[in-house]
């Protein structure tokens, strides 16, 4: 039998048997993970490697001081992992209420409703036994179409009936200058004398303001009673 078998094979035996891996180290900064403890054996350092084959390597290649460090830092427990920080609160969803948008009481906005510079040209006086009125206004948040919206009722106090009505909403700010402008959507075009129609205005959701004026423009006729219809004259 060679002798050289002979030898390693005793040499495995007397290799204590343990499950940690330790680490080598060579001078060149090279690192071997050996399945158990490495031994140092005359001018070899003999160690079985992480595949369970009995190996060796010179002395000289091998830089022992750093090989037991590597050995100590992979035996040695890991650190605790540090607790989590518990989740932040999830941010509460925009929302938006009346407070959000700056207006004035309606008294105010009626006070502010003098034609401003910018204002455009005042409206048709044709309209006969007076103009027609705003008797009525709100302002909401509409969050689902995302848009301010104004509504309010629209009345005929003359004796005659309006035709062609058109009404444009205006806002201002505080000092007084125009924000939007928009036409209104009405509900009826023609009002008979005293009668009123609903009418709805949208607006950017971040429009801000502090009065609103009403321009309403419109064309009137004189309204005529029917007459009785008269007895038609007997043939002949």
């Amino acid at each position: 039998m060679n002798p050289s078998i002979v030898w390693l094979a005793a040499l495995a035996a007397l290799l204590p048997a343990a499950a940690a891996a330790d680490w080598l180290v060579t001078r060149d900064g090279d690192r071997l993970e050996t399945r158990g403890p490495w031994e140092v054996r005359g001018r070899l350092v003999v160690f079985t490697s992480a595949a369970g084959t009995l190996s060796s390597l010179r002395l000289d290649e091998v830089d022992l001081e750093a090989s037991r460090e590597a050995t100590r830092e992979a035996a040695a427990p890991p650190p605790p992992a540090a607790a989590e920080p518990p989740a932040a609160p999830p941010r509460p969803a925009l929302v938006l209420t009346d407070r959000d948008v700056a207006h004035v009481p309606r008294a105010a906005a009626a006070a502010a409703a003098e034609p401003a510079p910018d204002a455009g040209p005042p409206p048709d006086e044709r309209t006969a036994g007076g103009k027609l009125v705003v008797t009525a206004w709100s302002d909401r948040l509409d969050l689902d179409a995302g848009q301010l919206e104004i509504t309010g009722s629209l009345r005929n106090p003359g004796p005659d009936v309006a035709t062609r009505i058109e009404l444009q909403i205006l806002l201002y700010a505080a000092s007084g200058t125009l924000v939007e402008r928009t036409a209104a959507e009405l509900e009826r075009q023609v009002l008979p004398a005293g009668e009123s129609t609903g009418f709805v205005a949208t607006f950017p959701i971040s429009t801000s303001f502090a009065a609103v004026r009403f321009d309403v423009r419109s064309r009137g006729f004189l309204g005529r009673r029917a007459e009785p219809d008269g007895e038609e004259a007997p043939d002949g």
